[in-house]
């Protein structure tokens, strides 16, 4: 359901801009796969920077921003904080602190949710 970034750093010692640079290349490399859709979501964007933090812009297909209830919003939120901390694919994302940020519009542009997910979101694994 999610594109996840293949990157790592090998210095034991690194900045948040090593970090930011490390990001820009590989969403470099996956934006050619953009967009990527399912039944339910469209992932059109994928930014890197500043710093830590790795930014998904997701199409939410089948609401609109007025329809969804706030159980919707904190199950997308479970969800994502789940992926993030137990999908394998998003490890160096919390090895390394990235905070990854999903920011969820309905199909006519409106916001509907943002949802920041970062290594403190996850327990000792």
């Amino acid at each position: 359901l999610f594109l996840s970034l293949a990157f790592s750093i090998s210095a034991l010692a690194y900045t948040d801009k090593d970090v930011e640079n490390e990001l820009v290349k590989s969403v470099k490399d996956m934006s050619v796969n953009l967009p990527y859709e399912t039944s339910e979501v469209k992932i059109y964007s994928m930014v890197a920077g500043p710093g830590r933090l790795l930014t998904y812009g997701v199409i939410i297909k089948k609401y609109s921003a007025t329809s969804i209830s706030s159980a919707w919003k904190a199950q997308r939120r479970a969800m994502l904080v789940n992926s993030y901390c137990s999908n394998p694919s998003f490890k160096p994302f919390w090895k390394d602190s990235v905070t990854v940020s999903w920011h969820d519009y309905d199909s006519n542009g409106a916001i509907v949710l943002i949802t920041d997910v970062s290594p403190k979101d996850c327990k000792v694994r």
